[in-house]
């Protein structure tokens, strides 16, 4: 879960086989493996920002349920990409 600003609107995207959903101020993101998600958060002032989410497989008892840790979001300066 990736957490926006308080009382904005955005665009978020991401590559499959990665997921968002928007619900409210948050970002939800899903993956049906271990790996990398790289969430794309264009707000509607224009500000783009990145996070990163990373998934690992649980152990013992739910070794197929995937847990995410998201990274903070990131400004993306427009003129260079990154």
């Amino acid at each position: 879960m990736i957490q926006l600003p308080a009382d904005t609107s955005a665009n978020v995207t991401t590559d499959a086989p990665c997921t968002v959903s928007v619900i409210g101020g948050e970002v939800l993101v899903g993956r049906p493996s271990s790996g990398t998600c790289q969430v794309r958060v264009q707000m509607t002032n224009g500000a783009t920002y990145a996070s990163q989410v990373q998934f690992s497989g649980g152990e013992g008892c739910c070794p197929y349920t995937y847990f995410g840790t998201a990274g903070p979001l990131e400004p993306i300066d427009a003129g260079t990409g990154d």
